[in-house]
């Protein structure tokens, strides 16, 4: 077998693996941009319409504080719903970024937002100002230089 052979062996090779990597990558993509047009629409319409709060949010628990848990889990329904909102992710994909939250959970998650929007709107609103009052009263952090100077103060 020539030299030439083997390298047009190897580069046949090389351009099948290629193609099969980017067969199987190309369907994850196009369904993640399904995904973001999804979210995009839903929100265009959701601004527009008005939702009756007469569904029961099953799987999801209010605490004594009045904040919202999802059943069997240590995950509140304004975490999930920060996600979908800081980074568009829809109840798939909040799915498959945190595998412990089944979907028959995520989703009534969802709900549960959709059904008292203003009231977590508010709270998303109202933890956004604490931090921002806490960074403005937070002093400057040290430099090294101020750092090494008050150890030898010791």
């Amino acid at each position: 077998m020539s030299k030439y052979a083997i390298s047009k062996a190897v580069l046949v090779r090389s351009v099948t693996f290629v193609l099969a990597v980017l067969a199987f990558a190309v369907p994850a993509s196009a369904r993640y941009a399904r995904a973001q047009l999804r979210v995009e629409r839903e929100r265009q319409n959701s601004s527009s319409l008005t939702m009756a709060t007469a569904i029961a949010s099953s799987h999801v628990r209010v605490d004594k504080s009045g904040s919202a848990w999802i059943d069997d889990t240590n995950v509140k329904v304004i975490e999930v719903i920060l996600d979908h909102l800081a980074y568009g992710h829809s109840p798939e994909e909040i799915h498959l970024q945190h595998p412990h939250l089944l979907m028959a959970r995520v989703h009534p998650a969802f709900a549960y937002y959709f059904d008292h929007k203003t009231e977590i709107d508010a709270e998303i609103d109202r933890r956004h100002h604490r931090v921002e009052a806490l960074r403005a009263k937070a002093a400057a952090p040290f430099t090294r230089k101020q750092l090494t100077a008050r150890l030898k103060k010791r």
